[in-house]
């Protein structure tokens, strides 16, 4: 019984730290944000998509590329941002900025 229990803490705990601060992926040259996040063949499209996926304290993870679709709008404001972060999360970018672009919508304002 101590040995069954032992295990069930240890399972629960296993699923805990692997869904608490979780890494999502991004690849704009996926065809669409269809996938779960959770590895490079299943990343998102979106930058977006995967931020509104992951928990406090985790990570978004962004591959090389210009990503210029997807976005919200940032709470009390009227215009979209290409990406909004509304929790403690990092966001980082495999290669650096040289490699990872985000570009806004074209139009009057930029």
């Amino acid at each position: 019984m101590k040995i069954r229990n032992i295990l069930m803490v240890w399972i629960a705990m296993q699923i805990m730290a692997s869904t608490a601060g979780a890494a999502y992926y991004v690849d704009a040259a996926q065809p669409d944000d269809s996938g779960d996040g959770l590895s490079w063949e299943t990343a998102k499209q979106t930058i977006q998509a995967a931020v509104d996926l992951v928990a406090t304290n985790g990570s978004v993870w962004v591959t090389n590329g210009t990503y210029n679709i997807g976005g919200a709008v940032a709470p009390s404001q009227s215009l979209a941002n290409r990406v909004c972060i509304d929790k403690a999360i990092t966001v980082q970018s495999v290669n650096g900025p040289e490699f990872t672009i985000l570009e806004g919508a074209s139009g009057s304002n930029g």
